[in-house]
């Protein structure tokens, strides 16, 4: 069974609380490669728990995985009542899409500047244009298929991330002969079996 590391559970963060990522290092006061560091490392400095716990995050779950993700404070409550009327929504946020971008890079490249090597990706605003818009430029997304992503995967989760491209099938096979149930992405294939 996938594990949810604290890496993935700051992304619910930012999904819950409808925030960048930008957003939510101005909010705890931190710059973003402290929080890059953070997540990295599965850890999160004592200083900046209050503020987290503020916005109504329980931080027992967001260090462990254990317990309510929500805290018994008002924004809690009302962070958890948000959540659960926005379940019936059909509103795609764009931290998930981030969080799948992240997922691939983190699979199959050492970083993300190696990514944007490969792949030649000059202007690096396209993941602030995604934090920012929800959309995704025509051009990374031609890049992404090359790179074998089946760009539906990003917005559905009933699709399988890899495209039936040479590279798709390639990586897809890398996935599967891995075997890896820390993997979000092996466990995305294996839900569709």
């Amino acid at each position: 069974m996938y594990k949810i590391s604290i890496k993935d559970r700051f992304y619910e963060i930012l999904h819950i609380c409808d925030m960048t990522r930008r957003d939510f290092c101005t909010y705890i006061g931190i710059d973003e490669r402290v929080f890059l560091r953070y997540i990295d490392r599965n850890s999160i400095s004592q200083e900046h728990t209050e503020k987290i716990y503020n916005l109504g995050i329980n931080i027992n779950w967001l260090l462990t995985g254990n317990e309510e993700k929500y805290n018994l404070t008002f924004n809690g409550q009302k962070l958890k009542k948000k959540l659960e009327n926005s379940l019936t929504s059909t509103h795609f946020h764009d931290n998930y899409i981030l969080f799948k971008l992240d997922k691939w890079i983190s699979l199959f490249y050492k970083s993300i500047r190696d990514f944007e090597e490969i792949l030649k990706i000059k202007d690096q605003s396209y993941f602030t244009i995604i934090e920012r818009s929800n959309q995704i430029p025509m051009v990374l997304l031609d890049l992404l298929r090359k790179d074998g992503m089946n760009i539906k995967w990003l917005y559905n989760a009933n699709e399988s991330p890899f495209c039936n491209s040479i590279e798709g099938i390639r990586k897809k096979r890398l996935v599967l002969d891995f075997k890896d149930s820390e993997c979000f992405i092996y466990n995305e294939l294996r839900k569709l079996k």
